[in-house]
């Protein structure tokens, strides 16, 4: 058996070990720092605090100050109070009130926006819970590219937001004039707009863009939404109010839209829909009542000619209490009316020069003060002498209930309706 001695380790063996434990602290350093760099987490931005008492209380006295300070995706929280000033925002940022009844901006300068936003780059911009208060300027907010646009990105999203305009002014300016965009994404979300001209005027072009309206409000202007858009587009609006406008919405629309579950109250004209080429447009289960025009369809093309490629379909909705038609049609180029009920308008349904596809379905026109439905020419509607002739006038479809109409459930009798257009009475039941 070897004895166990007490012999100190040599200098090479000192050195093999030491170069061991280096090796190994290297090696464990590297990999911490790997590991670190991949799970390093994103900055977190900051959240300054703006009150209009300033310090101590926050961190800043106005919102210009705190939004010069603020770096690129920061946070701004908005406590209560009123904001007497003109704002302009350059940069990504997120702008949070504490409530829109309670965080008022209001302009100062009736010669600038009250809030001006200068998009460069990609670009996103975020507002909760605040009110803008327009007191004589122009626009409450105005969206202008800065520099060419053209390579621009913006996201702008508003929610719990009220726009307010008492004059003649607009609650929110997309662009002025020519300005484009690549990409232009707007959201509006639970937001009141009550403007003078309009609550949302849409002028910019851009190679893609989509605009979202969801439970919001459009009160009280001489145009509640307005977009005439060259390039495609998706356009959503859903769970929305169009009440007390000179038009509630004008839709020139390339591109793709769909309305859903909204209702247009109290307007001259509900809703004014301009199909472009290629175009698709819904409405479905919507409300129109109370207007003078509930719903006036056209087409974007020279008055006499088709506009190539678009369709409207307005299926599952209602028209009622509409003062002069619950339904226009002039030039809409392969138009759907399919399911809707149709009561109590002055006429149910006006078609004015439809030398295009107009197919009326299953919908129930009914109990309309004048006609059920009509052509635009005398003797349903005009002078003695025709604007236009039967020839220009081609309408198909089936199994409409048309009944119990003041001066008739259609004008003209003579005209070649097609076969099946009204249903018996026999086939009436439960509709």
């Amino acid at each position: 058996m070897l004895a166990l001695t007490n012999h100190k380790p040599t200098v090479t063996v000192r050195l093999l070990v030491g170069l061991c434990l280096l090796g190994l602290g290297m090696a464990a350093l590297l990999s911490l720092s790997a590991n670190t760099a991949r799970s390093q987490p994103f900055k977190v931005p900051a959240m300054p605090l703006v009150c209009p008492q300033g310090p101590p209380r926050c961190d800043f006295a106005s919102i210009q100050e705190a939004v010069q300070a603020a770096e690129p995706g920061s946070i701004l929280r908005l406590l209560e109070g009123d904001y007497h000033e003109n704002v302009t925002i350059e940069k990504s940022l997120t702008l949070v009130g504490s409530e829109p009844e309670r965080v008022r901006l209001l302009g100062k300068d009736p010669n600038k926006p009250v809030l001006l936003v200068r998009p460069e780059g990609n670009f996103q911009l975020i507002l909760n819970g605040l009110t803008i208060i327009s007191e004589g300027s122009k626009y409450a907010v105005l969206v202008v590219p800065k520099g060419d646009g053209a390579e621009s990105s913006l996201l702008l999203s508003l929610s719990d937001v009220q726009v307010v305009d008492p004059r003649t002014g607009v609650g929110l300016r997309l662009c002025q004039e020519d300005e484009r965009f690549h990409r232009l994404r707007v959201s509006l979300s639970r937001v009141r707009f009550e403007s003078g001209f309009a609550g949302v005027d849409w002028r910019c072009s851009h190679d893609q863009g989509a605009l979202q309206v969801r439970r919001s409000s459009f009160v009280g202007s001489q145009i509640g939404l307005l977009f005439s858009i060259g390039s495609p587009s998706q356009v959503e609006i859903s769970e929305s109010t169009f009440e007390g406008n000179l038009t509630g919405l004008i839709a020139g629309v390339s591109g793709y839209l769909v309305i859903k579950d909204s209702a247009f109250r109290g307007n001259s004209i509900g809703l004014e829909l301009a199909a472009g080429p290629e175009s698709t447009l819904y409405v479905v289960q919507s409300t129109f009542e109370g207007n003078t025009i509930g719903a006036f369809v056209k087409s974007l093309g020279i008055i006499y000619g088709p506009t190539e490629g678009a369709k409207v379909r307005i299926a599952d909705s209602e028209f009622r209490d509409n003062e002069l038609y619950g339904v226009k049609l002039f030039n809409a180029y392969d138009t759907t009316l399919e399911g809707n009920v149709i009561r109590h308008n002055g006429t149910g349904i006006l078609i004015g020069f439809s030398n295009n596809r107009l197919w009326i379905s299953d919908n129930v026109v009914q109990a309309n003060r004048e006609w059920g439905v009509a052509l635009q020419r005398p003797p349903c509607i005009g002078e003695d002498k025709p604007f236009f002739k039967d020839a220009l006038f081609r309408v198909w479809g089936e199994d409409n209930v048309i009944r119990d109409n003041g001066r008739g459930d259609l004008c003209p009798e003579e005209f070649n309706w097609p076969p099946n257009f009204v249903s018996r009475p026999d086939e009436t039941e439960g509709k």
